[in-house]
């Protein structure tokens, strides 16, 4: 709190270091970084350069790299200690200094700062003022290590319609009424999609004589596509989450998803075509269920592909798409297009 905050932060040790971090937004690279690292300039010998970092090496512990910087502080690039350890002492330091191939500004969200790590297999990145070029400290792969752990726990709660704030494991003495009322909003969208879903079971009544029967099969045909739309949408939320789609990497797990759905569409459609013509002793009803299972689970595929893709492009988070939208929307689309197409055939429209 506020005033707390006054009193408390100016008495601690590390009171200026820890005023440079909070001044970063939340979750981004600059609230993550730590402050402490080995820097030397570049223009010491590798002599002057060793006799540096042994007088850091007091106020910083373990050494595992050390940060080049011009007499800016602009960082230039890095040292690593066997290339110290068998240079000549008069060598100097430009002759082996490493080029940094990846660097974040520290408004940079924390996730895209996992998915660099993940992605590169780094070990750490430094943070970089953008403009200035002047190091301010450094993420290490420890540091990650959390951030991955919330994201993928965030992911999780998406998935199921729930909000992060809405829950926490260990938290025991949050209302129940404040969590019931931020997990309402998914269900209340699921209740209005099955209630519009009803309105389409009801109007079918009255138009085929064999309405009782066509009703059976709803629950098949609702759990082939809205399965199969589930799955797809989960596999693209988490390449996404992956960061595939930032490094160009998305256009093959599309594709692979599509044809994926297509032959588990053909897969189903088949199998149900079969097993309900044997069942019922009628060809043309196996027929006309295998074509309607095949259509709906091809557009719950088109569906699962796209969703997530929509959520990102606008700036949500796209696992919310794998969750309730996905869910209820392909349950809607498929009772559509089912009874869209046993009407049709009734009336010898196809």
């Amino acid at each position: 709190p506020g005033d707390k905050y006054k009193v408390i932060v100016p008495k601690l040790v590390k009171s200026k270091e820890i005023l440079q971090i909070l001044q970063f937004p939340q979750e981004s690279a600059g609230s993550l970084m730590q402050k402490e690292f080995c820097v030397v300039p570049i223009h010491l010998s590798i002599k002057e350069a060793i006799s540096s970092i042994r007088a850091q090496k007091k106020r910083l512990g373990d050494i595992s790299k050390v940060f080049v910087v011009d007499r800016s502080d602009r960082l230039l690039g890095f040292l690593s200690m066997s290339d110290l350890l068998v240079s000549g002492l008069d060598t100097a330091l430009s002759t082996i200094l490493k080029k940094i191939e990846y660097k974040v500004d520290p408004s940079v969200d924390q996730e895209e700062v996992a998915q660099m790590f993940s992605s590169y297999n780094l070990r750490f990145i430094p943070v970089v003022d953008s403009k200035t070029g002047v190091m301010l400290g450094q993420i290490l792969g420890d540091d990650i290590r959390e951030v991955v752990e919330k994201e993928a726990n965030e992911d999780f709660l998406a998935y199921a319609g729930i909000s992060e704030d809405a829950e926490a494991v260990d938290d025991v003495s949050s209302k129940k009424s404040v969590q019931a009322l931020k997990r309402f909003p998914w269900l209340f969208f699921s209740m209005n999609m099955s209630f519009a879903t009803g309105i389409i079971l009801t109007y079918f009544e009255g138009v085929s004589a064999n309405a009782l029967l066509y009703a059976s099969f709803v629950p098949l045909v609702m759990c082939t596509s809205g399965n199969v739309g589930t799955q797809t949408a989960m596999i693209i939320t988490r390449n996404l989450a992956q960061g595939k789609n930032a490094f160009g990497q998305m256009a093959l797990p599309l594709k692979r998803e599509f044809i994926v759905g297509v032959l588990l569409a053909l897969l189903c459609a088949s199998i149900c075509a079969i097993g309900i013509s044997l069942f019922h002793h009628d060809s043309s009803l196996g027929l006309r269920m295998g074509s309607t299972i095949l259509i709906s689970m091809c557009v719950s595929v088109v569906l699962g592909l796209n969703v997530p893709l929509f959520f990102r492009k606008v700036g949500i988070d796209p696992a919310i798409a794998a969750g309730p939208l996905v869910t209820s929307g392909c349950d809607f689309l498929s009772v559509c297009i089912y009874f869209g197409l046993i009407t049709a055939l009734e009336r010898g429209l196809v």
